[in-house]
Formats: C-alpha cells, sequence, structure tokens
C-alpha cells in the first residue's frame, strides 16, 4: 500500500485516507511484503545526521569503558584540581558538566554545541488554551 493511502492523526493514529479499507486477515507465516501479509513501519522523529552518529558513538564507547573499569576511559572523574611536579592541572566536575548538557568528550561536546548552541533541554513549543486542539494531521 503507498504512503499515499494513510495519515498518522496526532501522533497516534493510522487513517486510511485512499477510500481502501484495512485488510482482514494477516497470513504471519508469511514476509511483510507478500500476497496475504502486510506491515505498517513507522519512523519517529528525524533521522540523526551523521556527525550525531559517530558521536553518539564515541560516547557509547567511553561509557561502555567505564562499565568495564577500562582504564583507557575518556569520560572525566571527580578529580577537580591536581598539582604533580610543579604543573597544575584543573578538571571540570563530571556533574556541572552534566548540568550544563556536555559529557566532557571533546568531539561529542562540539556536536552538542553546534546541534543546540543555547543549550536548550527540549524543543520549544507554544501553548495556549485558545488553540484548537481538535484533530491533527502528523507526517
Amino acid at each position: 500500500m503507498p504512503a499515499e493511502a494513510y495519515v498518522v492523526y496526532d501522533r497516534r493514529w493510522l487513517a486510511r485516507i485512499d477510500g481502501g479499507t484495512w485488510p482482514t486477515r494477516q497470513d504471519l507465516t508469511k514476509a511483510d511484503d507478500q500476497p496475504g501479509a502486510w506491515a505498517v513501519t513507522y519512523e519517529r522523529g528525524v533521522p540523526v545526521p551523521v556527525g550525531g552518529q559517530v558521536a553518539a558513538g564515541a560516547y557509547a564507547c567511553e561509557v561502555a569503558k567505564t562499565m568495564a573499569a577500562d582504564t583507557t576511559c575518556r569520560l572525566p572523574r571527580r578529580v577537580q584540581s591536581l598539582v604533580r611536579q610543579g604543573v597544575q592541572q584543573t578538571f571540570v566536575d563530571p556533574a556541572q558538566l552534566a548540568r550544563d548538557g556536555m559529557t566532557g568528550l571533546p568531539e561529542v561536546d562540539q556536536w552538542l554545541r553546534v546541534v543546540n548552541p543555547n543549550r536548550l533541554p527540549r524543543d520549544t513549543v507554544v501553548w495556549s488554551p485558545d488553540l484548537d486542539r481538535g484533530r491533527r494531521r502528523t507526517s
């Protein structure tokens, strides 16, 4: 069935708009694209760009290293200041990084700054009791 045959309303209801009806039987022994079987594929949101996939992969690897107690993990520890042989190094508190929406990994934090320069915690929305709350078509 072509995608133009149905729409999603209110982000939850799938409705036919081509005048047809939904199949009444499903042969679960057949693949979705074979006669007698059917399926609906729903993808929510937008695909993550390649840069975001790379950043997520880098972060996931470092989290896995932490879970395995791997000493090569680059995620910041709770140490905030260190002085050794006259050289002082100051680290950012991981809790503060989390509050700021950052991770402590330069490549991940750079991606986050590019896609969310104002560090908004979520997408902005507009709501008003005067707005019509009728059925909404989503794509």
